[in-house]
C-alpha cells in the first residue's frame, strides 16, 4: 500500500521521467533514410469508427469514446466507468479489423483499460518453389493493450503498454510498444489540446535477417467547440519528428529522393481535420479530410473523393452505436462499425469525470 501511496504522490515526477525516457529514444531512433523496414503497420489505421471518421487522427477529443483511447491514453480520463466497447472494420476482400476493449474507473486513483485488436488479412495458398501446393496458411496481426490515465487539474496524463505479434504461416514476431499522452482541457472542455508518444518500444522477435523498426511517431492535436456553434472542431499534427519524407507523384511516377512539395503541400501532409456537427446531444454528425491520404490514393483512375471520411454516432441511454466510411485503398470505400455499452454496475453506484 506504502508503494501504491508514492506513486500517486509522485505521479507527475513518474510522468516526466517517462518523457524523457521518449526524448531519449526519439535521439537513438534510426533515421528513415537508413536502410530498415517498418513493422507493425496496422497499428497506423484507424481503430475505431469515430477517428475513422474524423480524418484518421484525433488524440484530442475527450468526450467519452472508448475507442479512442488507442490513440491517446489520456482519453481514457472521460470515458465513463464499466463501459464496454466492440470495434470492426471491413478492410478489404477477406481483411477485417476487430478491436474490443473495458475500462474501470479507481476514482481519485485515476483509470484503467485493457483492449486487444486484431488485423486478420484472411487465408493464403501457399506454393512451394516448384509451383506444388502445400496447404493454406492464415496472416494476421495483434495487439494486447493495458492504459492507465490519471488527471491532476486540468492536465491529463496516460500511459499504455501494448504486446504485439506478428504472424505469417509459421513465421511470427512480437514486440513491447508504449504510449505516452496527456491533454490539457481550457473554458470547461470547449478547448482540449493534446500529445501523444506513439509506439515507443523494441522488436522483441524478429522473423527476417532485415533491422525492423516500430512505427514510432508523435501526434499533437487540438479540438475546440466555439461559443454558439454546434460545430466541434478537431486539428491533428502526425509525424511531426520525422518531418520530411519521400514524395510520389500521384501518376504513379517516383520523384527523386531531393523533390520537396512546399511548404504548403508538406505540412498538410502531416494534418488531418475534422469535424462533429452535434444536431442532438445523442446525435452527431462526423467530417473528416486527410491529405496525405488523397494523395497517396490519387491516379488517373481513381474516383474524387479519396481521404474524405464520414460518419454518424447514435447514444441511446448507456449504448453508443457509430459508423464510418473511409478510404485505405483505391478500389474500395471501407466500412467501420463501433458499439459503446456501459455495463450496470454490479457494486455500489460510482461516479466518473465526463
Amino acid at each position: 500500500m506504502n508503494y501504491i501511496l508514492f506513486i500517486k504522490k509522485n505521479f507527475s515526477l513518474i510522468y516526466f521521467f517517462f518523457f524523457s525516457t521518449v526524448i531519449f529514444f526519439v535521439c537513438k531512433h534510426p533515421s528513415q533514410g537508413q536502410s530498415i523496414t517498418d513493422t507493425y503497420r496496422f497499428l497506423q489505421i484507424p481503430i475505431g469508427s469515430r477517428q475513422a471518421a474524423l480524418g484518421g487522427h484525433n488524440i484530442s477529443l475527450s468526450y467519452g469514446n472508448l475507442s479512442l483511447v488507442y490513440s491517446n491514453p489520456a482519453l481514457l480520463d472521460s470515458v465513463p466507468h464499466n463501459s464496454i466497447t466492440y470495434q470492426y472494420t471491413y478492410y478489404f476482400v477477406s481483411s477485417s479489423f476487430h478491436h474490443f476493449a473495458y475500462n474501470y474507473s479507481l476514482k481519485e486513483w485515476g483509470n484503467i483499460a485493457l483492449g486487444l485488436v486484431n488485423f486478420g488479412y484472411g487465408s493464403f495458398t501457399g506454393y512451394d518453389i516448384y509451383g506444388n501446393q502445400q496447404g493454406n496458411f492464415s496472416v494476421d496481426q495483434t495487439g494486447v493493450k493495458v492504459s492507465y490515465s490519471n488527471r491532476k487539474g486540468h492536465f491529463v496524463m496516460g500511459v499504455s503498454a501494448q504486446y504485439v505479434s506478428d504472424n505469417i504461416a509459421s513465421y511470427y514476431s512480437n514486440g513491447l510498444l508504449f504510449d505516452i499522452g496527456s491533454t490539457f482541457d481550457m473554458l470547461g472542455n470547449k478547448i482540449i489540446i493534446g500529445i501523444c508518444f506513439k509506439n515507443i518500444g523494441w522488436i522483441l522477435k524478429n522473423y527476417t535477417n532485415r533491422e525492423l523498426i516500430v512505427p514510432f511517431d508523435m501526434q499533437l492535436g487540438i479540438t475546440f467547440k466555439p461559443e454558439k456553434l454546434p460545430i466541434r472542431f478537431s486539428i491533428t499534427g502526425t509525424d511531426l519528428i520525422f518531418f520530411r519524407k519521400l514524395y510520389y507523384d500521384p501518376s504513379g511516377k517516383i520523384i527523386s529522393k531531393t523533390y520537396s512539395p512546399g511548404v504548403v503541400r508538406n505540412v498538410l501532409q502531416h494534418i488531418s481535420f475534422g469535424a462533429e456537427i452535434l444536431i442532438k446531444k445523442s446525435v452527431i454528425i462526423m467530417l473528416g479530410y486527410n491529405y496525405k491520404a488523397n494523395q497517396e490514393l490519387s491516379n488517373e483512375n481513381s474516383f474524387a473523393f479519396l481521404g474524405i471520411s464520414g460518419g454518424l454516432s447514435v447514444k441511446i441511454k448507456a449504448m453508443e452505436l457509430s459508423v464510418a466510411i473511409a478510404n485505405y485503398h483505391t478500389s474500395v470505400i471501407n466500412f467501420h462499425v463501433g458499439l459503446q455499452y456501459k455495463l450496470p454496475s454490479l457494486l455500489k453506484k460510482r461516479y466518473t469525470h465526463i
